[in-house]
């Protein structure tokens, strides 16, 4: 532990990227009901 090539910053910021990433994307289905609707 500690001993990675990649920065902690990075890593966070790659972090926080991939989730709002997630979240828009479930947003976006959530907000227009794609294959959704039963």
């Amino acid at each position: 532990f500690g001993t990675s090539d990649v920065p902690i910053v990075a890593s966070l910021i790659a972090i926080t990227a991939f989730t709002g990433l997630c979240l828009a994307i479930v947003w976006w289905i959530f907000r227009t009901g794609y294959r959704l609707k039963a």
